[in-house]
């Protein structure tokens, strides 16, 4: 069975409420994306009865925030695993270090024509408490694709 993948993000986006007394250091030129952002891609020819794979790394995830239930969804469906956080070098002072994510999409969850991914930062825990921070970069979905299209592509590249 063939493979292909599509690039969903190519450059870092950083995620939050952008609070000054960040525990994490974030560079400050890196494209703000806000509490939640659409990102929208394309599968050309995907066998939606297959899984497939969701990859990409983050930077800044960090344990004290994971109840607050961060979104990773693609059109809609949320992507089990999720954005769990990162390790961490010095627990004091809480330095982050990237980690990749891989993550199993189900099937039928991805369409041939658009498909969204949606992350979102979750609630904070407390009302003084600010949003987790974090960024992430090289968002990669690699799907099984139709018998039919390769014996398509097949045919096309031999004609020429």
């Amino acid at each position: 069975m063939a493979t292909d993948f599509t690039v969903i993000i190519r450059v870092r986006h950083h995620f939050g409420d952008e609070q000054q007394d960040q525990p994490i250091p974030i560079d400050p030129n890196i494209p703000f994306a806000g509490l939640s952002r659409d990102f929208d891609f394309t599968c050309p020819g995907v066998d939606r009865s297959q899984e497939a794979i969701l990859q990409f790394i983050s930077f800044g995830i960090l344990p004290f925030f994971v109840e607050t239930n961060h979104t990773l969804q693609i059109n809609g469906n949320d992507i089990f695993g999720g954005l769990q956080p990162g390790p961490i070098h010095s627990v004091a002072n809480a330095n982050p270090i990237w980690k990749t994510h891989s993550l199993i999409v189900h099937p039928y969850v991805l369409r041939d024509g658009n498909n969204t991914l949606r992350i979102a930062v979750g609630e904070p825990m407390s009302d003084t408490d600010n949003r987790d921070n974090f960024v992430i970069d090289n968002a990669t979905i690699l799907f099984k694709t139709r018998p039919s299209v390769l014996i398509a592509e097949t045919r096309f590249s031999h004609s020429l």
